[in-house]
């Protein structure tokens, strides 16, 4: 015969031939099993499912009278400037464990009968990337030379990158290798770090926020607790992401020109490009080039990219991944910033070589002020075209050309 699962207001039973089984005397049967469940309403409707389940029974409509109370956490998390979080893991660990996500609007809501002690742990670790830039490296740069110490506590949190409870030069080191592509997220580190958000309002000592970042909270019966959170992006110093909007106004911002003189070249040709721009009152630029119908052949050493700059294992693929900084440079002349050697494929401009990658890198340069520019390629009328490099010529002909297949590129 089938064994019958009857559910009442004090019990879960078991109802079989050879004796009825008492399973629990709460509204949960927290064993999953195989069930083929019938469901019947009052008109004689009938729906079935089965499948591995695990059953909660719960008294919405408190049809038993027992007016059970209902504790728990909720809140919401988000940025210190404001944006929602959502796809935040929330964890509350007691005598069980209790788990929710945060929504698009940054919410969430854990319930539990039984009041207790749980510790709560807001988790999220993805995108590492993302709301990073050249500019969180000058930010970084600036405050370890003591020229723009940080402002808030949060910065700190951010700017530590490896997590060691100091801002140093290993940060800001970490920090580029994500940037360019070197390494895909943080050695000792999540994307984010959560604090109580009252905590995080009243605290300005890094060092004190820490001990507290997994606050302790004790449930009573029949309240919900709110405890709201901020989350702080690693790497993210100047607070530019914004992870609960879903589509982003256009920034409509001036213009920095990397000038390529158009020359046309022949199939199988061996070239330098020299690619430059005015660095005047220019701290930072980042970006990535795609070299399409070409192969490079080598990035020289001669110029403000160069293999320390650059990401070596993308290269292969036609991406030149870049950035460069620099708080002391200043200068009021067009400078070479990238030289490439290439070979064409087919016979063509330029214009038909290389082109910026909008699907990387975001492409910009950033001034003393902090101002951000986008950048753009201009392609300008040749003047006279670029010597072809002879290959066979020894190392010192050109000594500072780094050659793909000759000498290895250098990653840092």
């Amino acid at each position: 015969a089938d064994t019958i699962l009857e559910v009442n207001c004090d019990y879960f039973i078991l109802k079989k031939p050879a004796g009825d089984t008492i399973l629990a005397t709460v509204p949960y049967f927290g064993y999953e099993r195989y069930f083929t469940i019938w469901v019947t309403d009052a008109s004689g409707n009938q729906d079935t499912c089965n499948g591995n389940r695990s059953l909660a029974f719960l008294d919405t409509l408190n049809v038993c009278g027992k007016n059970r109370l209902v504790s728990g956490f909720h809140g919401q998390v988000t940025t210190v400037n404001g944006y929602n979080i959502p796809e935040v893991i929330i964890t509350a660990s007691g005598d069980r464990k209790l788990l929710d996500k945060s929504d698009l609007k940054g919410r969430y809501h854990i319930e539990s009968f039984k009041p207790g002690k749980f510790k709560l742990e807001p988790h999220k670790n993805d995108d590492p990337i993302s709301g990073v830039s050249t500019l969180d490296l000058l930010q970084i740069q600036k405050h370890i030379g003591g020229i723009e110490r940080f402002g808030s506590v949060d910065q700190y949190i951010s700017a530590d990158i490896n997590n060691d409870g100091d801002i140093s030069i290993t940060d800001l080191i970490e920090l580029r290798k994500l940037i360019l592509g070197i390494q895909a997220g943080f050695s000792n580190n999540t994307s984010w770090r959560f604090y109580n958000k009252t905590l995080l309002t009243g605290v300005q000592d890094e060092y004190t926020l820490k001990r507290f970042e997994n606050p302790f909270i004790e449930t009573v019966s029949g309240h919900m607790i709110e405890q709201n959170f901020n989350g702080i992006k690693i790497g993210d110093v100047n607070r530019s992401i914004a992870p609960g909007l879903t589509i982003l106004e256009k920034r409509s911002s001036p213009r920095l020109d990397l000038s390529i003189e158009n020359n046309k070249y022949k199939s199988n040709e061996v070239v330098q490009i020299n690619i430059s721009t005015n660095l005047n009152q220019i701290n930072g630029i980042q970006g990535e080039l795609k070299v399409i119908n070409a192969d490079i052949i080598g990035i020289s050493d001669n110029s403000f990219i160069n293999s320390f700059n650059y990401n070596a294992s993308l290269v292969h693929q036609g991406i030149v991944r870049f950035n460069w900084f620099d708080l002391s440079h200043r200068n009021s002349k067009s400078e070479n910033i990238i030289q490439l050697v290439i070979r064409p494929r087919t016979e063509g401009h330029l214009s038909d070589f290389i082109k910026l990658n909008n699907k990387g890198l975001i492409n910009e340069a950033y001034t003393s002020n902090n101002e951000i520019l986008d950048l753009n390629l201009n392609f300008t009328d040749p003047i006279r075209k670029n010597k072809n490099i002879d290959l066979s010529q020894t190392e010192g002909a050109h000594p500072k050309t780094v050659f793909n297949g000759l000498h290895p590129f250098r990653s840092i």
